[in-house]
This record gives structure tokens, sequence and C-alpha cells, in this order.
């Protein structure tokens, strides 16, 4: 039974995903460039998923996300991972945005008829970077009528493959932190965008994850909304708040589920062992069910409710526990599967490692705590 609700819902929604990961050992698609991932994204992951069903999507509910993620996750953790940039970012504009950025509803549209992918630019791999400051900026050109891009995003996952970008922003000309906005890349092979290599290590190479830089980048203003910019400034700034809170919070609920995939799959190498402790089989179902269960409580939340600062900070409680629960999972794991094991398989000490990986996604440990403390330690008593 272990891992049955999240290969229903897998076969349900996108029931030929799971058997072309199977057709290939895991250690080979994960040492590869990540071309043929992307290609099992676009034409089996369904880049469509979180689409609305109005605009041509299935309209699937962050639950199901949860769900697939996780089972994902276990058989191929940089597609999980790519799946994450993607679907969090669908799953926000749809959920978010409005005519404050005009082109998003056909950009969506054209998500799921052609099966065009997303990457996510936000977070900066800096220590102390805040997940709403940005490195790129967009200032208007000399004759007011498009925004020109300057800056770089790294590491930037899918950089050399995806069709797409939602892009964080900064305003130079604005009044300080409040001036930011977001920006849709729909030519992600532009002259001014170059692709550089980036990723430093030898883990998830499969998602290529480089610096995605804009050497004066001019786009349409319709592609970019800034807070104090456009005919109603009040409007779109409310609309840029809410596509971040969104996607803040579904993007702490994805990536915590990716993860857990990952420790599901070392798991069940733990579970097919023959001489395995029952006393710590047990341990780690518990620590792994009781992970996705909290995951899909507060996905559920996050689908019912209107976005908010509080839910964030729930979203990333939940992703903090997932990633404590996963450690002492792994931990038993390990040694209930013993030293030989751990030195003989490659696919042991792969997974070991990457699920440790949640703990580098942002937000930092820092602005995790700093988060929580804010909005959830006041007393209402």
């Amino acid at each position: 039974m272990f891992l049955n609700r999240e290969k229903v819902a897998t076969e349900q929604l996108v029931p030929e995903l799971a058997a072309v990961l199977k057709q290939k050992p895991m250690a080979e698609r994960e040492a590869s460039d990540g071309r043929e991932l992307f290609q099992i994204l676009k034409n089996q992951a369904n880049p469509g998923l979180m689409v609305g069903k109005n605009l041509g999507g299935l309209g699937a509910d962050l639950v199901s996300a949860v769900r697939i993620h996780r089972y994902v996750g276990s058989l191929s953790p940089s597609l999980a991972i790519m799946m994450t940039m993607h679907n969090h970012t669908t799953y926000a504009l749809n959920r978010a945005m409005d005519s404050s950025l005009a082109i998003t509803e056909m950009t969506l549209t054209n998500v799921a008829n052609d099966r065009l992918v997303f990457c996510s630019g936000f977070a900066e791999a800096c220590p102390g970077a805040n997940i709403l400051s940005s490195s790129v900026s967009a200032q208007l050109n000399s004759s007011g009528d498009k925004f020109v891009i300057t800056g770089s995003k790294k590491p930037c996952t899918m950089t050399d493959f995806a069709d797409l970008a939602l892009v964080g922003i900064a305003n130079p000309n604005g009044s300080g932190q409040e001036s930011r906005g977001l920006l849709i890349v729909d030519n992600m092979n532009a002259a001014k965008i170059e692709k550089v290599p980036f990723w430093p290590s030898s883990i998830l190479t499969a998602t290529s994850s480089n610096e995605l830089a804009f050497r004066g980048l001019e786009v349409s203003k319709d592609n970019v909304a800034l807070m104090e910019m456009g005919a109603e400034p009040d409007k779109t700034k409310q609309a840029i708040e809410i596509t971040e809170l969104v996607g803040l919070s579904s993007f702490q609920v994805m990536v915590a589920a990716s993860y857990l995939g990952v420790a599901s799959r070392l798991a069940a190498l733990c579970f097919e062992a023959k001489h395995t402790n029952s006393t710590d089989m047990s341990q780690i179902a518990i620590e792994l069910e009781t992970a996705a269960l909290a995951l899909e409580g507060i996905a559920a939340q996050i689908d019912s409710h209107v976005p908010s600062e509080e839910l964030v900070a729930t979203a990333i409680v939940v992703r903090t526990m997932v990633s404590q629960c996963i450690e002492r999972a792994n931990n038993l794991a390990v040694m209930s599967l013993g030293g030989m094991k751990y030195l003989s398989n490659e696919d042991v000490r792969y997974l070991l490692q990457v699920a440790n990986c949640l703990n580098f996604h942002p937000l930092s440990r820092g602005e995790r705590i700093d988060f929580i403390r804010h909005v959830l330690c006041h007393s209402h008593l």
C-alpha cells in the first residue's frame, strides 16, 4: 500500500508518466543533461496540469499535485524538481494574476494547448537574500514604449530548455522594497538572453540549473507588472502580492513533496530488503506518512482559502517538519540497509544525498524562522 494514493493520482491525471519513467534506470536519467526529462515533462507530465479548465488545462488541485510530485520524486528526483518549478508557477498565475499582467491568460492557454514549460526566476542562491528581492531589473526605454530587462538569475532550473519564464523583477525607479514586480518572458531564445553554465554539483544535473542572464532584453509592457506603475497601481500591487503569496506557499508544498518522494524511494529499498528490522520499518513509514498527510492538509488549505501570509507561514512550518521527517527516516533506512549496501549501491548513496537538498531551496533557514516568528508567534488569547 506504500505510495498507493500517490500512484493512483498519477495514473488518473498523468497516466503515461510512470510507465515512461520506469523504462530506464533512475541513475541513467539523473546523470543526463536533462533533454530527455524535459521532453517527458512536455509530453507525459502535462504542462497544463494546473492550468484552469477554462483555459484548456486539467485544473488539478494542489492536493493532487502533492501526490503526483511525491510519486514522481520516487522515480526521478530531477524531473520532480523540474515539475515543481513549472507547476507552482502555473498554479500561482492561474489563481492569482488578473489583467494587471496582460498576457497571462493567453500564456496559460498556450501552456495548456501547446505544452509550453515555465522556468521560475525568483530567489537567488545568496546567503541572506530575500526571496522577493531580485537581481533582475526593468526600466522603461528612452521612448517609453517598452521595458529593458537587465540582470541575471542563478540557478534557474531548466534554463537551457524552458519555453517561458516567470521572473521576479525590481523597479529601480520606484520607492524601495515595494517597487518590485513580475515579468513573463515569452521568448527564451531572444538574442539578449544568455544561458550561462553555472551548476556546481554532480547531483540533480538533469535539472539544467544554470544562469539565466538578461543583457538589455526589450519586452512589451504587456509582459511586465510593476508596483507603483500602470493605470491602476493599487490593483496591480494587490495582484502581484497575491501571486507572490500563492507562489511562495505552493512552492514550499510542491518542493517538499518532491523530496519526500526521494526519501520514499530510499524507504522502498529498505522495505524490500530481506533482513530489515521491523521496528525501523514501521518508524520509517510513520515518519514519511506523517509528512505526506501534513503536506496534503496544508495543500487543501491553500486550495480553498484566500491567499495570506499565515498560509505561507503554515506551509513553511510543514515544509520544515517534512525535512525533519525525511532526515529521521533516511537515517533509519540507511542503518537498516547496512554499510555494505550503502557502499555498493549507487542509488542508495544518491537518494540519501539528494533528499537532503530540500534544506537548501528558498526560503533560507533564516528567512523561514523570521517569517514564522513574524506571522505565527503572536498570541491572540
